[in-house]
């Protein structure tokens, strides 16, 4: 057997064995496997780690006698980095076990070293023992095998540092397990940490593992990693149910780790545990739970007990974006981890399986720049009640850093589905205390979304947005609550529009403080568009007195059919119209909306005239206008089916009124008379600015 003949009494105390410091009395200290050959004369090729040597320090990490398994017994020492590698012709077919004693720096079966190509990696079935060889690398180790499997139950040795010339460790672990497709079951946990000590690369570390069912790294890995992208891309994604992950204790310095498609594509079952992680910057997010739809419909992700030496998460943005898991865990964050989160931007956008997310009261999102898309079409997703951890804290957002932001769409269509279409356990977001004067927008924030009882926003200053278009669209229509309330708090001029705010919502009251400044805002077209259909389209829309609608323009409140706005909310809507609105060709279209009249003919909508044959006058032989009380610049309107036609009185006579405006012909020969403010200035609206109406006109009693 060769023992290092010809070397110095160093060299031989550095070959490792039963009496060597630390190793492991009786332990294999050989590295094995096996290959099959499936023709005669076939070249197996075995390349070594390389990257991170020079010629010198290669002929001290290369350095081994090599059994293979044929009866031939060689020894080998690098001489450049360009020679890392081994080769032998087997005279025989079938499968033949390699065994390496010695320093060998790691397999590098993803390098092309020595011709090595795809047919050879495919000749590697199996690693039976990683042994005591002294690896100085993990980058590309087992690439591309697409015939291997691990049985090996040990953990490599490393090259300790400053041990000798050859003490360098390659600082990646690029796919070191990457397209492996034969591994189903691959335990690497009793590996040693340090390993990774060096390590600052991981990017498709695990990759295409796509027929692996169980997972499973060391715990306690102390790294300082930068790109961990694609790290477990398309794990399991070939296998009936998925894979479970197992990933614990990991402590990463680097202050610029990207986990950027962490997850992606991959297949999940069971619990998978990534806990106790200990992080210093996460700058980069973007897919990184983005996993692929498994059979396991309570399928987790355990982020559990995460924590920050550094800025913690800088970003959150599309971090969950399209996943298909069904549970996540993030319970034991400190409010670090999110304090410092710019972009919330498509957090979730699109997840439409995840059912809860446990640790939501840890969250903090006062450093929030965006929260667009942020649990967009999150369909499944149901919030516990408030002070739960399935929902957000109290002080989630209450001193936010920045102010311009966009919400558009961040609640849009949540728990849409609620629990299987039963809308008992759908609460609400706990949002009431959040400190909105950072809100640029709330544009669509609420669209579809379906609760068991509405957001509360009462407490919200809003003076920073410029948009609320269709902020509650649809909202709670298929929940339907008996009650929904929309509280508007110190909304500025700076608002422009609220187009299709609760447009078929199941809103019922929309409410604007004395502080909501409206007078920026030039259209509420299709806000009002049969909203609570269901229950009569009833509708309060609460302004205050001295509501300013000087903004309103071409859009108005055009397309506000189907809500049911009572009178005396009308009546003021009407009357602040004529008070503040100086611009013309404004639309009002509230075919359900009644204004009081005071009518004259208080009981019944319209009258029959006698006489319609004078366009400009109301002739009524069976009445005796004086005696009623008709008096100059009281409004007449005529109705014709449902649309309405007014002018003002100019001279009154026993049976006939005289109009300043020709509203009257064969069509139009029903008429009543009223005395109203809201009626005078919904005429005067009419007459002198050309505004159009299309209500549900006067109330009669």
């Amino acid at each position: 057997m060769f023992i290092g003949i010809g070397k110095s009494l160093p060299q031989i105390a550095d070959l490792p064995g039963p009496s060597r410091p630390g190793h492991p009395s009786g332990s294999d200290e050989r590295l094995v496997t096996k290959w099959r050959t499936t023709a005669p004369n076939e070249d197996v090729t075995i390349p070594f780690q390389n990257a991170s040597h020079n010629n010198t320090t290669i002929a001290v990490a290369i350095d081994f006698e090599i059994d293979w398994g044929d009866g031939t017994i060689e020894t080998y020492q690098a001489a450049t980095t360009n020679a890392a590698f081994v080769q032998h012709t087997y005279v025989s077919a079938g499968d033949h076990e390699v065994a390496i004693t010695g320093r060998c720096s790691g397999l590098y079966m993803g390098s092309s070293q020595g011709g090595n190509d795809a047919t050879n990696r495919n000749r590697l079935i199996e690693v039976k023992n990683w042994g005591d060889t002294k690896i100085t690398g993990l980058t590309y180790m087992l690439s591309y095998c697409n015939n291997v499997v691990v049985s090996a139950t040990d953990s490599p040795t490393r090259l300790p540092l400053g041990e000798d010339a050859g003490a360098v460790f390659y600082t990646q672990a690029r796919r070191m397990f990457y397209n492996c497709d034969n591994i189903t079951t691959l335990d690497i946990s009793m590996w040693d940490p340090s390993l990774w000590d060096q390590i600052n690369y991981g990017y498709e570390m695990c990759a295409y593992l796509i027929n692996c069912e169980s997972l499973k790294l060391p715990s306690g890995i102390t790294a300082a990693i930068g790109n961990m992208m694609y790290c477990f891309f398309y794990l399991g994604n070939s296998t009936t149910d998925g894979c479970t992950l197992e990933w614990n204790n990991l402590t990463n310095s680097n202050a610029s780790f990207q986990i950027t498609y962490l997850l992606n594509a991959a297949k999940l079952k069971g619990t998978s545990k990534l806990n106790n992680w200990t992080i210093n910057t996460i700058t980069s997010t973007t897919y990184a739970l983005t996993t692929n739809l498994g059979t396991d419909a309570n399928s987790k992700i355990e982020l559990k007990d995460w924590s920050t030496t550094g800025n913690g998460f800088t970003t959150m943005a599309n971090f969950i974006r399209g996943g298909r898991i069904n549970y996540l865990d993030i319970s034991g964050w400190n409010k670090n981890m999110t304090e410092n989160v710019g972009s919330w931007g498509y957090f979730m956008y699109s997840q439409n399986t995840l059912k809860e997310i446990k640790g939501l009261n840890n969250l903090c999102f006062n450093g929030g720049t965006s929260f667009v898309y942020f649990m967009y079409d999150a369909r499944n997703l149901l919030f516990g009640p408030a002070g739960s951890d399935t929902n957000f804290g109290s002080d989630s957002l209450d001193n936010p850093l920045n102010t311009g932001i966009t919400f558009g769409s961040a609640f849009y269509n949540v728990s849409y589905n609620g629990d299987g279409g039963d809308f008992t356990n759908a609460h609400p977001p706990n949002i009431s205390s959040w400190d909105m004067t950072i809100a640029g927008d709330t544009l669509s924030m609420f669209t579809g979304a379906q609760f068991n009882a509405g957001v509360d926003i009462s407490n919200w200053d809003l003076s920073g947005i410029t948009t609320a278009g269709a902020m509650f669209y649809g909202f709670c229509n298929v929940s339907r609550p008996t009650t929904v309330t929309t509280q508007f708090n110190n909304i500025s001029s700076n608002c422009t529009n609220f187009v299709n705010c609760w447009r078929g919502s199941g809103v019922t009251n929309a409410i604007f403080n004395s502080n909501c400044d409206l007078s920026g805002v030039t259209s509420f077209s299709h806000s009002l568009y049969y909203p609570n259909q269901w229950a009569g389209s009833i509708f309060s829309l609460v302004f205050d007195s001295s509501v300013d609608f000087s903004g309103l323009s071409t859009g108005g409140f055009q397309t506000c059919d189907g809500a049911n706005v009572d009178g005396a909310e009308y009546d003021l809507m009407i009357n602040r119209f004529w008070a503040t609105a100086t611009n013309t060709s404004v639309p009002i279209r509230m075919n359900l909306a009644n204004f009081n009249g005071d009518l004259i003919f208080p009981d019944t909508l319209t009258q029959s005239m006698t006489t319609w044959t004078t366009a400009n006058k109301v002739i009524d032989t069976n009445k005796d206008f004086v005696a009623l009380g008709v008096q100059v610049n009281d409004i007449v309107y005529t109705k014709s089916g449902s649309t309405y036609k007014y002018s003002k009185v100019t001279n009154v006579a026993a049976t006939e009124l005289t109009l300043a405006d020709n509203i009257v012909d064969t069509s139009y020969r029903y008429y009543n008379v009223g005395r109203s403010d809201a009626m005078k200035n919904k005429y005067n609206l009419i007459s002198q600015r050309s505004w159009v109406f299309y209500d549900g006109g006067p109330i009669i009693s």
